[in-house]
């Protein structure tokens, strides 16, 4: 009887744990894609731009310092 007990204790923490576990993954996947689509945009559309405009690439970095800052202000709030 006691076996069985400490078997379904276990199996519960187990259970739990596994939940728990698998939340912090599902979180670190959306923050890890989020991360990957915002560097990727920061880099593209400034480039994009600079090719369309012409414009000195002291702009480009520019836009993208403030394309990082904007995305990272509008995930904090």
């Amino acid at each position: 009887m006691q076996l069985s007990i400490s078997i379904m204790c276990r199996l519960r923490h187990q259970g739990e744990y596994e939940r728990i576990l698998s939340r912090k993954a599902v979180l670190f996947v959306i923050i890890c894609s989020t991360g990957f689509i915002m560097v990727i945009t920061a880099i593209v559309v400034p480039v994009l731009i600079w090719h369309i405009n012409n414009v000195p690439i002291s702009y480009t970095t520019n836009t993208i310092g403030m394309t990082t800052a904007n995305t990272t202000a509008s995930i904090l709030k």
